[in-house]
């Protein structure tokens, strides 16, 4: 899900010294819509001890139990500000967070998908939250897994998949063609990979820069011939017709390409590769939320990651929602699931 490129950004940093690591506050957000993702959070790096640097974003409460967002494909830390206003009603802190090469995220080209969950295992430590959640939507759904692999029981409560891919040779069965499509390219034509990034990058910024009466007139037109073919779903065809939700969500696709198509084509690597360990070693419990009308992700996909988790450690949890849908429409739910019992 969602999107960013930002004309006009006025950027300051503050830097505190943590012993190892720095942590600074970057206030680059422009003077958007009062529903813009750079209006309701607050954008925030990271220094880790190899010298890059790893961008967050906090939305909801900010004394409320913190939840990690790990973003779709593609996507970054923006995302998570679509959970903003059920976050401040249910108390918690969501918070989104760019993976390597993606938002203001430095580059980390061979990483694994290990390596990104220990990045997040430093960022919760560094933030000072001994207790927290993670939920993995779409393409974040294996740096979800992986926390749950990796991270101790003790400090990660919770993982929720939304929609959420896990192995590679798990996710791509029932996906739709046009996925599979683009899963092929990255295997073995990353020239054109590439390309389908480019041309994504300025198709978002163009919808960005309309302003909400021509973007949801052009939305509209463009959803109802793509209904007409088939080509989308009634349920995400719904989803993005709200302006305040499509706005974030194209800034935060936007804003995965902030440097480049690079990350593109490490995303598209990892998720084609081995998730590098097994699911059976999973610590934490495991909820999948999936939609019963998912084309992207289907149901399928994490029926076949729960019962590849530990007995006892998977739930799915199945609601009648295509890929948007489930996330735009049961976000509060969502929430309020990962709180449940905290």
């Amino acid at each position: 899900m969602a999107v960013d490129q930002m004309s006009g950004i006025l950027t300051r940093l503050i830097p505190y010294n943590f012993g190892l690591w720095r942590l600074e506050t970057s206030l680059a957000r422009p003077q958007l819509r009062p529903y813009s993702s750079y209006s309701v959070g607050s954008t925030q790096t990271l220094g880790l001890p190899d010298g890059r640097t790893l961008a967050y974003a906090a939305f909801g409460s900010s004394n409320g139990h913190a939840i990690f967002e790990l973003h779709g494909f593609p996507g970054s830390r923006l995302e998570a500000a679509v959970y903003h206003q059920s976050a401040l009603e249910l108390g918690a802190q969501v918070i989104g967070v760019d993976r390597p090469g993606i938002g203001l995220s430095s580059p980390h080209l061979g990483r694994t998908v290990l390596d990104h969950a220990e990045d997040l295992r430093f960022l919760a430590k560094a933030l000072g939250h001994s207790s927290y959640s993670i939920i993995g939507v779409s393409g974040g759904g294996p740096y979800a897994l992986a926390c749950a692999y990796l991270h101790s029981p003790e400090a990660l409560k919770k993982v929720v998949l939304v929609a959420g891919m896990g192995p590679h040779d798990v996710s791509v069965k029932g996906m739709r063609i046009g996925n599979r499509f683009i899963f092929w390219c990255f295997q073995y034509f990353p020239w054109l990979a590439r390309l389908t990034a480019r041309l994504s990058a300025t198709q978002y910024k163009r919808l960005i820069a309309m302003p909400d009466d021509q973007l949801s007139a052009y939305i509209a037109k463009t959803l109802k011939s793509r209904l007409r073919f088939r080509s989308v779903q009634e349920k995400d065809a719904e989803a993005m017709s709200d302006v305040y939700s499509l706005r974030m969500m194209l800034e935060s696709g936007s804003e995965h390409f902030r440097q480049g198509t690079d990350a593109w084509l490490e995303e598209g690597r990892l998720v084609t590769s081995p998730i590098g360990f097994d699911l059976n070693d999973v610590k934490v419990p495991v909820l999948l939320w999936c939609g019963r009308q998912d084309l992207n992700v289907p149901l399928s996909v994490g029926e076949e990651i729960a019962k590849g988790l530990p007995e006892g450690l998977a739930k799915v949890r199945i609601e009648d929602e295509t890929h948007i849908s489930l996330v735009l429409n049961r976000r509060k739910e969502i929430l309020g699931e990962v709180l449940n019992g905290l």
